[in-house]
């Protein structure tokens, strides 16, 4: 991986881990990679980089990261998301309203 590319799917890991969700066209995560394709060597490599992440931030195991697969004709990413910290909490906007 060059590193440039290393750096930009570095900030797309940090978005995940600081808003919890990112978005990646494939086409794109392909290319930071440096892959034609998608086998065990690029998901390992991508696995490290977020232990490396979560390791900084203080946590002794990476949380989990989650992928969604979008496909479509005018759409292909790639969408990591983790799950919450312990310390977030989810609303639903209608019953903040209600």
């Amino acid at each position: 991986m060059q590193r440039h590319h290393e750096a930009q799917l570095r900030q797309l890991f940090d978005e995940v881990f600081l808003v919890g969700t990112a978005t990646v066209p494939w086409d794109q995560l392909y290319m930071w990679l440096g892959v034609k394709r998608m086998t065990k060597g690029p998901w390992r490599e991508l696995h490290q980089l977020w232990a490396e992440l979560c390791d900084s931030q203080g946590f002794t195991k990476p949380l989990d990261l989650i992928l969604v697969s979008q496909q479509g004709p005018t759409q292909s990413r790639a969408i990591f998301r983790r799950r919450l910290h312990k310390s977030e909490v989810i609303s639903l906007v209608a019953d903040l309203a209600a």
